[in-house]
């Protein structure tokens, strides 16, 4: 049982956190460790070590292994008992023997057999007396979580394009989460807005369009019954990256969390509008373009006034004023 001291202590600090002197569940972490595209367990040094055996694995086995295996015994116990028991009664029971000499796994086990039954310690006997990884476990038994709808998946196209984002907000016996946050990653800036299902239809759409019609970000509800109201960054300037990121977090009473991620990949991106693009015939650019070629004149007649080595210096650092004016202008 050498790894219990480290699985539980790292199962605890990343999953869980004291509110009221009660422990409560920290979404996030475990939302990201049933997400399909995370490797369970991470690292492969993990495949031929056996939890009962300390001589087959390193020292991160009993941080990384050791807390997946008891994330996976809390999601068992949690099935098995609708919820009436959970990791925290393993933990209080094992403390419960302090002064009773070192912990051993048979007596691990007839914890949870007590807790549970016989069938989830003959689950859990694999998974610490063998090499074998328990599956990926679901995290719904924590409550229900939101999720893209089918058929949203990771796309590409043109930055240009519409996108249309389903957000499934699923009923249970806890309160209905009624809104989720759209976070919109590229690699200069970010959008963040929260999507509040005012219908309580079970879900949200959201339309995005990384470079609209008018230059900008579009980014509304497909809905008109559901509600958008932006919370970070801005929609005026378009949001253009190679890949952009869409993260869905869902807000409830204990703050908003990561559910899960989505990416776009542009096949072009536009870096200005077609109204925008500087036109040599205006009036305005032939002015400005006339100020210039003066001011260079009136430079190069004062460098031609300079002896020879100040002279050649002086030319080289007219061209250069002159050029990062003229570059100035046409960004502009």
């Amino acid at each position: 049982m050498a790894w219990f001291t480290e699985g539980s202590a790292t199962y605890y600090g990343s999953s869980f956190e004291p509110d009221g002197g009660q422990l409560r569940w920290k979404p996030a972490t475990i939302l990201r460790k049933t997400d399909p595209d995370t490797k369970w367990p991470r690292g492969d040094h993990h495949e031929d070590s056996t939890l009962g055996d300390a001589d087959t694995y390193d020292h991160r086995t009993s941080y990384e292994k050791g807390s997946r295996l008891l994330f996976a015994l809390d999601v068992k116990l949690r099935e098995a008992t609708d919820g009436e028991a959970t990791i925290h009664d393993v933990m209080y029971r094992v403390n419960q023997r302090s002064g009773q000499g070192s912990l051993n796994y048979t007596e691990f086990r007839g914890i949870v057999v007590d807790l549970g039954g016989e069938d989830l310690g003959t689950w859990l006997d694999p998974y610490v007396l063998t090499s074998q990884n328990p599956p990926q476990p679901n995290a719904s038994v924590f409550g229900p979580t939101p999720s893209f709808a089918e058929g949203t998946t990771n796309t590409s196209g043109d930055a240009r394009e519409t996108y249309e984002f389903t957000i499934t907000i699923p009923s249970g016996d806890q309160a209905r989460l009624d809104s989720v946050t759209v976070s919109i990653e590229s690699r200069w800036s970010t959008v963040t807005a929260v999507v509040a299902d005012e219908n309580n239809d079970g879900r949200v759409r959201v339309q995005f369009q990384p470079y609209g019609p008018d230059g900008g970000t579009v980014l509304q509800p497909t809905d008109a019954a559901d509600e958008l109201t932006l919370t970070e960054g801005g929609l005026e300037e378009p949001v253009a990256s190679e890949v952009l990121q869409i993260k869905l977090q869902v807000t409830d009473t204990t703050g908003s969390y990561t559910l899960a991620t989505r990416s776009i990949t542009l096949e072009s991106i536009p870096t200005t509008t077609p109204q925008s693009e500087p036109s040599p015939t205006q009036d305005g650019d032939s002015f400005a373009a006339l100020g210039i070629d003066r001011l260079q004149n009136h430079l190069y007649t004062y460098a031609s006034k300079l002896p020879l080595f100040n002279a050649v210096l002086g030319v080289l650092l007219c061209s250069a004023i002159v050029g990062l004016m003229i570059k100035g202008r046409y960004v502009e």
